[in-house]
C-alpha cells in the first residue's frame, strides 16, 4: 500500500479502527497527520483529535495507559475520535503488550493511527497485525501523480 492508498482511506473517513502508517520520510508523517486532522471539524478538534509523540521530552508526557484511556473515552459531539501516536518504534516492550491488548478489543468510536519511522521489524509487524498497515513512502514512478503532474 502507498500514500495513494492512504488518501483513499482518508476519503472514506478512515473506516478501520486501527492503522499503522510507516514511512522513512518525516515529511510524509506530517502530511498524514494534517490529512487526519482535516477529518475533524475545527470546532471539535480539541475534543476529537489527539496527537502524542512518543519521542517527546515534555515533563508532562502522558503514561501509555492514559493514551489508551483517551482512545477508550467516547468522542464529544458527533462522529469519531482520532488518536495519533507518533514514533511508535520507541514503544517500550511493556507498552507494546498493552497496545496488543487494545488491538484485540479496540474502541468502536475511535480511530487509532500509529506512525512508525523507518522499517517495521518482523516481530513488531506481527504484534500489530490488528492494525491496517499502509507504507506511505512514495515510489519514484508515483511522484508525478503525487505532485499532480
Amino acid at each position: 500500500m502507498s500514500f495513494r492508498n492512504f488518501t483513499d482511506e482518508i476519503k472514506k473517513g478512515l473506516p478501520a479502527s486501527n492503522y499503522l502508517l510507516v514511512s522513512s520520510d518525516y515529511f510524509l508523517h506530517i502530511e498524514a497527520v494534517s490529512l487526519i486532522k482535516g477529518l475533524v471539524p475545527p470546532a471539535e478538534r480539541d475534543f476529537n483529535f489527539h496527537s502524542f509523540d512518543l519521542l517527546s521530552t515534555d515533563n508532562d508526557k502522558l503514561p501509555f495507559e492514559q493514551i489508551l484511556d483517551v482512545l477508550n473515552t467516547a468522542p464529544f459531539f458527533s462522529g469519531r475520535k482520532f488518536v495519533v501516536m507518533e514514533n511508535i518504534q520507541k514503544l517500550l516492550k511493556k507498552d507494546i503488550q498493552k497496545l496488543e491488548g487494545y488491538l484485540l478489543n479496540p474502541s468502536e468510536s475511535s480511530a487509532m493511527i500509529l506512525l512508525h519511522a523507518g522499517t517495521v521489524k518482523k516481530d513488531m509487524k506481527e504484534r500489530l497485525r490488528g492494525a491496517k498497515q499502509i507504507v506511505l513512502d512514495i515510489r519514484e514512478k508515483d511522484i508525478p501523480a503525487w505532485l499532480g503532474l
